[in-house]
């Protein structure tokens, strides 16, 4: 009987855990307590509005990556990605816990560099990653409010005025959408939509910003028969990315996924892939 209170402290102990598992299932990680604090310091740059669309009701849960919350606008047109707060969190935990300051800084470093990059997508990438509006500051002209519904139904609503988030154009992955030409016999439209790709990742490199996460499989897509890069959150300035010397190997390392994967998927358009690679130069 001496071992009761033992067993019934770890049987609580294993529930809880697996009870607090079981909800992040459930709710794909998703509560309002991470998007919240979301925000830097500064004044916002902009007073124009996101699209008035992205009011007509409520936006379900569309998905998340680690940087974001998706949710898809009721006309199905855009998705509302809501700042997840875990960088900036993290920072602040870490500065009471002796001998975590270098994690706290870390934390907070990649929070800057997210913030930065959102920046540099909306600035000077905006067609290219399909991006409509950004909201990273503290601000009071917005004054509306929208209805979250999360996964597994509930009704949040979120004050955008004080919420870190993005408007972005919704966009087809970018295999489903290839192999969607294929079905349709389409080859020209699949070479048309890999060759206003390749151009595009030229494009940015010749802007000067590198892509640290340049994924086809989950960060790239289309947005009305446009290219764009979904994932916003790994974009830098580098000015040695103009260079042919740095680009074109770059351009050949980024589409060698895309080269495998119409290799198995899609071989009518293998070759066409591999001639407008190596045309770039």
């Amino acid at each position: 009987m001496k071992y009761k209170p033992l067993v019934l402290t770890a049987l609580f102990v294993i529930s809880s855990i697996a009870l607090a598992r079981l909800c992040r299932k459930a709710t794909d990680g998703f509560a309002m307590s991470k998007i919240e604090g979301t925000l830097l310091p500064g004044i916002d740059q902009g007073c124009a509005l996101p699209p008035e669309e992205i009011f007509t009701g409520p936006l379900t849960y569309f998905g998340r990556g680690l940087q974001c919350f998706a949710f898809l606008s009721a006309d199905g047109q855009y998705v509302l990605k809501v700042l997840n707060n875990c960088n900036h969190h993290k920072a602040a935990l870490c500065r009471w816990i002796p001998g975590m300051q270098e994690a706290g800084k870390a934390a907070e470093e990649k929070a800057a560099q997210l913030f930065e990059s959102y920046e540099i997508a909306f600035n000077e990438l905006r067609e290219e990653t399909g991006l409509i509006y950004v909201h990273l500051h503290p601000t009071e002209h917005l004054q509306k409010r929208v209805t979250l519904i999360d996964r597994l139904g509930i009704a949040h609503s979120l004050d955008l005025d004080k919420m870190g988030f993005m408007v972005q154009k919704r966009a087809a992955l970018f295999y489903p959408y290839l192999a969607d030409r294929r079905d349709q016999g389409d080859l020209a439209g699949a070479q048309k939509a890999v060759e206003a790709t390749i151009q595009a990742l030229l494009a940015r490199c010749k802007k000067g910003i590198w892509d640290n996460d340049p994924l086809f499989r989950t960060n790239f897509g289309f947005a009305e028969g446009r290219p764009v890069e979904i994932d916003v959150g790994s974009f830098s300035h580098d000015p040695s990315s103009r260079q042919p010397a740095v680009y074109a190997p770059e351009i050949r390392r980024i589409t060698a996924s895309l080269k495998d994967w119409a290799a198995k998927n899609y071989p009518e358009l293998s070759l066409f892939i591999e001639e407008k690679v190596q045309e770039v130069r």
